[in-house]
């Protein structure tokens, strides 16, 4: 793979940067999570899984000794945060969002259902992660441009590799120019999986 040194050494300032910015103490722990979920949303989390989780598992453990009076995106937030990594979070946590019906109170009404239309599950995170850079913080959006970079330019090289390696076998059957012309797309199907 072709990295200029400079953007390298760029890249791997920006991953301290924003690694610290991770682990940065601060006293309401809950202030992180929106910090957390951008990571998360730009694709670029997995450079910082234990720090992530680490930080995670101070605000579960927050959680459960103070009883902080959040608003229903910090709680949401946090309970999806928190439920992706595994940890056993109560659904308890929207009663005070509720009526004495059972259902959400009516001013709450129009952010439940912009929320259940747009999840986050439904795309591809890299795909979803050009939609979600309107961050402010500079150094997070710049190191989540050039890892974006950098892995685009990983897969166009194993892309590259595959169809090599197909032209190498020259096989000599008229299926085969069917499943070269597929190549490409189970590499994109592959890597979004990944992803």
């Amino acid at each position: 793979m072709d990295v200029d040194a400079a953007i390298e050494l760029q890249f791997e300032e920006l991953k301290e940067q924003v690694r610290k910015m991770i682990v940065e103490p601060i006293g309401d722990l809950n202030q992180k999570l929106p910090w957390i979920d951008a990571v998360q949303r730009l694709g670029v989390s997995y450079h910082f899984e234990k720090e992530i989780e680490d930080e995670l598992e101070k605000i579960y453990h927050d959680m459960k000794t103070n009883d902080v009076e959040t608003d229903l995106y910090t709680t949401a937030l946090r309970f999806r945060l928190l439920r992706e990594h595994g940890y056993r979070v109560s659904c308890e946590a929207f009663n005070k969002f509720k009526d004495e019906e059972g259902n959400f109170k009516a001013s709450l009404t129009s952010d439940v259902n912009h929320a259940l239309k747009q999840t986050i599950r439904r795309g591809l995170p890299r795909v979803e992660a050009r939609k979600f850079i309107s961050i402010h913080n500079n150094a997070l959006l710049q190191f989540a441009k050039i890892d974006f970079n950098l892995l685009q330019l990983l897969h166009r090289k194993e892309l590259s590799e595959i169809c090599r390696w197909w032209k190498d076998l020259d096989l000599d059957f008229t299926r085969a120019t069917i499943c070269k012309r597929q190549s490409g797309e189970r590499v994109f199907l592959d890597c979004g999986s990944l992803l």
